[in-house]
């Protein structure tokens, strides 16, 4: 019993299996976009369930493995509604490189740190860089990794008003400031 329309008209005896299933990945990356609108919120919930399925995957590749193009799915789409998520973008690019699309990883990366440069973004430029055989463009980003990566060092060390970013804290590493700011 066939739910979607994305194969509906179509002739399955001569649709490849890797053709189907690009097509109903295409499908739930539009919907999933559709589903969460323009809103910047719906953009990093499905960059959390990208990271998800990411991390399933390499934790366990063999129980699910289809959660790499899953994931790059959650990515893109968060990109469709959302496409200063530089997070989303430098994810995408990642995934892609894994698959071995480098020219549109690179694209993804380049895209990524446009909107916002990161160290760790750099620095996954050069390695797509590196695969591509483009010295120049190792070069440059492994400079601006290191730049980048002092910049948010110190910007580390003089904490997260310093900067103005929020910084993901441990739970008991929370429990035990929140308990020690309600004594004073």
């Amino acid at each position: 019993s066939h739910q979607t329309p994305v194969l509906k008209e179509d002739d399955l005896e001569h649709l490849s299996t890797i053709e189907a299933r690009r097509r109903y990945y295409t499908y739930a990356q539009q919907r999933l976009a559709a589903s969460v609108g323009r809103l910047r919120a719906g953009s990093m919930a499905l960059y959390g369930l990208g990271r998800l399925q990411t991390a399933l995957d390499e934790r366990n590749a063999s129980r699910n493995p289809t959660a790499r193009h899953q994931a790059l799915v959650f990515h893109q789409a968060a990109l469709m509604c959302e496409p200063s998520n530089y997070m989303a973008a430098n994810e995408l690019g990642v995934l892609l490189a894994r698959f071995g699309q480098y020219a549109h990883a690179r694209q993804m990366l380049l895209h990524s740190v446009r909107i916002h440069p990161q160290a760790v973004t750099w620095n996954n430029l050069a390695v797509v860089g590196s695969r591509t055989g483009e010295t120049g463009l190792v070069q440059e980003a492994r400079r601006q990794a290191t730049h980048l990566a002092r910049v948010e060092q110190h910007a580390t060390r003089l904490g997260p008003s310093a900067s103005g970013a929020v910084q993901w804290t441990e739970s008991r590493q929370f429990a035990s400031r929140r308990a020690g700011a309600s004594q004073r």
